[in-house]
């Protein structure tokens, strides 16, 4: 999959966020020469998701000027399928609206979104217009969100050369966003 800038897509938003709990999700040790384990209070970080994720894309919402009517898709980070449903429920979101894939896969950190962008497009679900936000959470318990728009879909590695991509091969696309 290959992600960039275009000029026929609008500049749309990202929001950012931290907040400061190393006592909930954190590495002891990683920084002395001991062995090092992650530690998590699972229901703290169940906790700041289901709180933080709805915040943000009201956020992302605000800040794009749009409403969840314009929205055709959210992609969340997939690290567990109760927050997706959790959030989805308490923003009275349909579930057709919410790509999961973390039954595929499970909980792949920081390559979550790009991986179900790419399985989203695999699926031919992405089409030219589509307006998506994404929200990603995690260590440090940090978080942000971007509101994506999709432009032109390329079946080809290279639109000038002309190659096709071989079969055998996972499709790549071209998606636009600011």
């Amino acid at each position: 999959m290959i992600i960039e800038a275009s000029e026929e897509a609008q500049a749309l938003c990202e929001v950012l966020g931290t907040r400061s709990a190393s006592h909930i999700l954190n590495a002891p040790g990683a920084s002395s020469k001991e062995p090092s384990y992650l530690h998590m209070d699972g229901t703290a970080v169940f906790k700041f998701a289901v709180d933080i994720v709805p915040k943000c894309i009201k956020q992302v919402l605000e800040k794009g000027n749009t409403t969840m009517e314009t929205i055709d898709f959210l992609v969340l980070h997939q690290a567990n399928e109760r927050i997706i449903d959790h959030v989805a429920k308490k923003m009275d979101i349909p579930q057709e609206k919410m790509f999961k894939n973390i039954a595929s896969y499970g909980n792949m950190s920081s390559a979550c979104i790009p991986i179900a962008l790419d399985d989203m497009m695999e699926q031919g679900i992405l089409e030219q217009g589509m307006r998506i936000i994404c929200v990603g959470f995690g260590g440090g318990l940090t978080w942000g969100g971007v509101l994506i728009e999709i432009g032109g879909i390329q079946n080809e590695i290279n639109r000038n050369s002309g190659d096709s991509i071989p079969s055998d091969t996972r499709r790549y696309g071209k998606y636009c966003h600011s």
